[in-house]
């Protein structure tokens, strides 16, 4: 029901709830003004200027605000248990039989692909709130910190049960190649890497094994159920993507080399170099989930001295000025992706607000993205590389009522959600906002920064 976080009256509940004259943005590039939507039991069943408002219906009058397909973040951790999966452990090595015997026969370290983050997931209500006010109705959870940290999953916010919230119980695999540090093994950059292709040569051997035993060939004795091993396996399916954690341009070319090298669909999270591997990032069709807490654009004056005698010096102004040209091609990279036609979406990872990534949007279209592409980033386009285009990311009559009802631009910095609805969950917010006039055709919303 659309009311079903609402009290009932008496036991009635409306059947249905009309947005009225409202500007609604059914997908990017593609706005209706002045029109209705209409939603029932949970669905989308009207959209248009000439929609005739059916009787059992609640009429909210939203002259002056405007409604968007709701917004995803494409990648985060913070919805899962703060727990440390641990490795399957193999069989111990009988060390008076064998000189090198100074590991396990098979070492999983750093090693958990089996691992599913729908099972361990803590959606806490007060998390999903923070999400909501800013018109977010889906995450993409994704497991990190190791090597080889297991599989995400996506889930709305609607502050339901977990087995009516999870979207995509099993989404993409995640691998980070990068060095570990301290003193566990591998610590390395080369260690990681020498150490994951084992691993999934470990896991071609065993598919070998299952394949000839299923075959009945002689001498081929059972092999052992492993879930890491045939989690390996199922990576190079083509039905998985693998998301590797990228953030300089050494990390996007390890990724991509490594991908081809074991036949694996990469996806990049983080990006923070993408721009500068964009013509490898196309030719390998690979998908970027970017992380856009920029922070704010870094100042070239120098720092007058405070009260502490200790503190640092000024830098120097050759280096203030590096910093920002480094932070204005990051900020201006996603224009680039856009340009090449590199598919991508956006994530908060961890930041300190949700709100960040809208922030992060409107610098990079003050940076020379379209606003049409930033609009895609946390609605189709992130629905598509999430394999959800069918339920998310756009307004569409008989599909699920996932929209925000904001009270003006996307991407202007008063801008607030009045409504959020997922999956027919109704929430109301920010009661007092006032609409803000949409910018008029061709002209850029206005951006403060």
């Amino acid at each position: 029901s659309v009311f079903a976080n609402e009290p009932a009256v008496n036991g009635f509940q409306p059947a249905a709830v009309v947005f009225k004259n409202a500007r609604i943005v059914v997908a990017p590039g593609q706005t209706l003004d002045k029109a209705h939507l209409v939603v029932r039991s949970g669905r989308i069943s009207a959209i248009g200027t000439d929609v005739q408002i059916p009787a059992d219906a609640e009429v909210i009058e939203a002259d002056g605000l405007s409604i968007y397909p709701g917004f995803i973040d494409a990648g985060t951790s913070i919805f899962l248990q703060d727990v440390k999966p641990q490795p399957v452990e193999g069989r111990p090595l009988e060390i008076t039989k064998y000189a090198l015997a100074g590991m396990r026969q098979d070492d999983r370290n750093g090693l958990t692909p089996e691992f599913n983050a729908s099972e361990r997931l803590n959606a806490r209500s007060e998390d999903q709130e923070r999400y909501r006010q800013f018109g977010f109705v889906a995450v993409h959870v994704l497991p990190v910190g190791r090597i080889a940290s297991g599989h995400g999953a996506v889930l709305n916010l609607a502050a339901l049960p977990l087995r009516e919230s999870l979207l995509v119980p099993r989404s993409f695999a995640t691998l980070q190649l990068s060095e570990r540090g301290g003193g566990e093994y591998p610590s390395t950059n080369m260690g990681v890497h020498a150490h994951l292709r084992q691993a999934f040569l470990d896991a071609q051997r065993h598919a070998t094994q299952q394949r000839l035993f299923a075959e009945n060939i002689a001498d081929i004795a059972r092999p052992p159920s492993d879930a890491a091993l045939e989690a390996l396996t199922l990576m190079r399916t083509p039905a998985v993507k693998t998301v590797f954690t990228a953030t300089s341009r050494d990390d996007h070319d390890r990724a991509i080399n490594f991908a081809a090298e074991h036949q694996l669909r990469p996806v990049i999270w983080g990006g923070h170099e993408a721009h500068r591997v964009v013509d490898r990032l196309k030719k390998h069709d690979v998908d970027v989930i970017a992380h856009v807490d920029f922070g704010d654009e870094p100042k070239t004056d120098a720092e007058k001295p405070g009260d502490d005698p200790y503190a640092d010096l000024p830098e120097p102004s050759h280096v203030r000025q590096h910093k920002r040209e480094e932070w204005r091609q990051r900020v201006a990279g996603l224009a680039a992706l856009q340009k090449e036609g590199v598919r991508f979406a956006v994530s908060s990872r961890d930041g300190k607000s949700p709100g960040d990534v809208l922030k992060g949007l409107r610098q990079a279209i003050a940076n020379g993205l379209d606003r049409d592409a930033a609009l895609a980033a946390i609605t189709t386009q992130a629905a598509a590389i999430l394999g959800l285009e069918r339920e998310l990311g756009t307004i569409a009559v008989g599909r699920p009522a996932y929209f925000v009802v904001t009270t003006g631009p996307f991407d202007h910095e008063q801008t607030k959600a009045r409504f959020v609805v997922i999956n027919g969950q109704r929430y109301e917010y920010h009661k007092d906002a006032k609409p803000i006039a949409p910018p008029s055709p061709g002209e850029p919303a206005p951006l403060q920064l």
